[in-house]
């Protein structure tokens, strides 16, 4: 794994800007992986700048059999710093770095600890430096020391030095050998550690040091949140009987995480139920024992629809039989079916409640039969039927189709040598018009009378640019829809548009006829003579009364 730019990982002390793993073929298992499993890959951070650094020192001395006074060592050994050209002792002098305090000494042999601590606002590196010039200089080193007592002098030489060096980082961050790790979102410093957010808690800022607690009732699902949005309703997951889930029993999810649930062996969820439902749904789900499909015995029972070799809980077996319809349930995983006889019936809807005059469709059905049959028709005259020659899913179909309907008509289906048969009429309507003459510029009112309906139709009248007025809606019977029309100026027809129960439309036209009214004009008098126009027998006797009057 690589870090993004300027982000790293703190391992051992040091940073890093790539993860390597290796895979143990002994154990099959990844160098990073964990106890359950788990393979999580290491934090990356970013850097932070220390308040300070000290580079602690354990100086072994020969020379001397006891220590001298610390202060006086302290002193001795900032001299000899100071005193040396090299630049990489230049932090002493120019006070980069300086001596730090709580030094000691301890005896057999003589060790000389002290510290240098390097303030951050300068460059990180002096004190690095230093160290690795001291560890060459070792031998070198000789300090010169008058010892209180006698004011004798004392020199001891350096025999050899270890050190660490170690980094005081700013709040929100943690110490990483000679650096510092800003703590990330998600994390919190507690203590001087990069520490995950607690369990309902979360950070989105790096460097915090301490984290946002949830609102209200919500949580989150693990620790080291780094959003708001990780506050949810939270669900633990419930145990299915029979079953399991993923996630595990007992995990923390949000209330609306799918859980999948995976049954034993012969269980399901039952019919109609989800194996994903939410964590919060999850409670009362369990797997069922599903079903055997019974086995069929052809003339005993006959299955509408397929369920296949097994059923599960609550799904559900329909058998028809004897004309009616039952349904098998699967329950307890158990299923019998009752047995039933061959029964005929009609099927579909190309017969009922059709126009005088129309064709008609006639569908007779054999259920619960192994075999072909053969069907005998009554009330069909001498139309031939067209019966399938082989028998599907348990059922056989014949077919008749009418040409010409023209009254209520009782047609008869049966299964020859069965002594089974049924019995069905062919209902049929009649749509009769009245239309009507008017005057120009007059009203009229055009009737559409239906009769022998037996179920619910729908009466539209419709003008020649095809617009649509919906005058009711009627249960059968014989029933009468009235148009007014107003404001007539030609002769036109409408169409009264009956629609049946089954969506057949059957169209009937009724004409309205506009007539001209005679013109009648006052006689006009150009010195003897009187002008007529004269249009019908009636206008010409009106006129000649007029004469005769005049003429008194």
């Amino acid at each position: 794994m690589t870090c993004p730019s300027n982000t790293f990982i703190a391992e051992n002390g040091q940073f890093s800007s790539t993860q390597t793993v290796t895979c143990n073929a002994l154990t099959e298992k990844w160098s990073h992986e964990e106890s359950d499993g788990s393979r999580p890959w290491s934090t990356c951070y970013g850097k932070s700048t220390p308040t300070k650094i000290t580079l602690s020192v354990d100086l072994t001395l020969t020379g001397a059999t006891s220590c001298p006074a610390t202060s006086a060592l302290d002193s001795a050994m900032e001299s000899w710093l100071k005193a040396q050209t090299n630049s990489a002792y230049d932090c002493v002098d120019s006070g980069k770095c300086a001596m730090g305090s709580g030094s000691s000494c301890t005896t057999g042999p003589v060790v000389y600890k002290f510290s240098l601590v390097q303030a951050t606002d300068t460059d990180n590196s002096v004190l690095g430096t230093l160290d690795t010039q001291l560890k060459a200089d070792v031998t070198s080193i000789s300090l010169t020391i008058t010892t209180s007592k006698k004011r004798a002098t004392v020199t001891l030489t350096g025999n050899s030095v270890t050190t660490t060096t170690a980094a005081e980082c700013p709040s929100g961050s943690q110490t990483v050998g000679e650096g510092c790790a800003q703590c990330t979102v998600g994390q919190y410093e507690k203590d001087g550690v990069c520490t995950e957010c607690p369990l309902n808690t979360y950070s989105t800022s790096a460097g915090s040091t301490e984290c946002v607690s949830c609102t209200g009732d919500t949580g989150t699902v693990d620790t080291g949140s780094d959003s708001e949005s990780d506050c949810k309703e939270i669900c633990t997951v419930g145990t299915v009987t029979k079953g399991s889930t993923n996630p595990s029993e007992n995990s923390r999810v949000g209330a609306s995480t799918k859980v999948t649930i995976t049954c034993d062996s012969g269980y399901d969820v039952g019919h109609g139920n989800s194996n994903t439902p939410t964590c919060q749904d999850l409670s009362g789900y369990q797997c069922y024992q599903q079903c055997e499909t019974p086995t069929l015995t052809l003339d005993g029972q006959a299955y509408v629809g397929s369920v296949g070799s097994s059923m599960s809980f609550g799904q559900a077996a329909t058998i028809q039989c004897k004309g009616k319809i039952d349904i098998l349930i699967c329950l307890s995983g158990t299923l019998s079916a009752p047995s039933c006889d061959p029964v005929v019936v009609f099927s579909g809807s190309g017969y009922s409640d059709i126009i005088s005059g129309s064709s008609a469709t006639l569908t007779c059905t054999a259920f619960v039969i192994s075999n072909a049959v053969n069907f005998t028709w009554s009330g069909i005259g001498g139309v031939t039927p067209v019966t399938a020659n082989s028998v599907n899913n348990f059922a056989q179909d014949s077919v008749v189709k009418l040409p010409s309907v023209a009254q209520d008509t009782e047609v008869g289906c049966a299964i020859e040598g069965k002594g089974i048969s049924t019995k069905t009429t062919v209902d049929v309507f009649t749509v009769s018009g009245k239309g009507a003459t008017v005057e120009k510029g007059g009203s009229v009112v055009v009737t559409c009378t239906v009769q022998g309906a037996t179920k619910s139709l729908r009466i539209t009248w419709k003008d020649q640019g095809d617009t649509g007025v919906t005058i009711g809606e009627w249960s059968g019977g014989t029933q009468t829809a009235t148009l007014s029309i107003s404001g007539i100026t030609q002769s036109t027809s409408y169409t009264c548009l009956v629609t049946g129960s089954t969506g057949q439309q059957h169209p009937h036209s009724v004409a309205v006829e506009v007539i001209s009214v005679p013109t009648i004009e006052p006689p006009t008098s150009q010195g003897s003579r009187i002008f007529v126009y004269p249009h019908s027998l009636t206008t010409v006797l009106f006129l000649m009364l007029l004469l005769l009057l005049k003429l008194n």
